[in-house]
């Protein structure tokens, strides 16, 4: 899966996230071998461990002990600028601004 996004976070956002990929993007030797990973991989690794992270939070919400899964269809433009509404699951329809809460 490739997603390519343009996102400018506020400041506070972005020295966070700066912190945390940092300390995850270093090249990983396993097994004595060598990291052949390019530095764009290391940070999309990064990210996935940190996404990871946080659904296994104890804050992340559960049902029946398993982290909450929804599909949401929504005009991605429209999610970020907070207008018009998604479908949660195909058919409860949710306005940009909740779909951006509930994430």
């Amino acid at each position: 899966m490739e997603v390519h996004r343009s996102v400018r976070p506020g400041r506070r956002i972005a020295a966070l996230l700066t912190n945390l990929l940092s300390l995850l993007i270093a090249p990983r030797a396993e097994g004595g071998g060598v990291d052949s990973r390019s530095r764009d991989e290391r940070y999309g690794d990064a990210l996935v461990d940190i996404l990871r992270s946080a659904a296994r939070s104890r804050q992340a919400r559960e049902e029946a002990g398993e982290p909450v899964t929804g599909l949401v269809t929504a005009d991605l433009t429209d999610l970020l600028r907070r207008v018009g509404h998604g479908l949660l699951d195909g058919h409860l329809p949710l306005s940009s601004v909740r779909i951006r809460w509930r994430a």
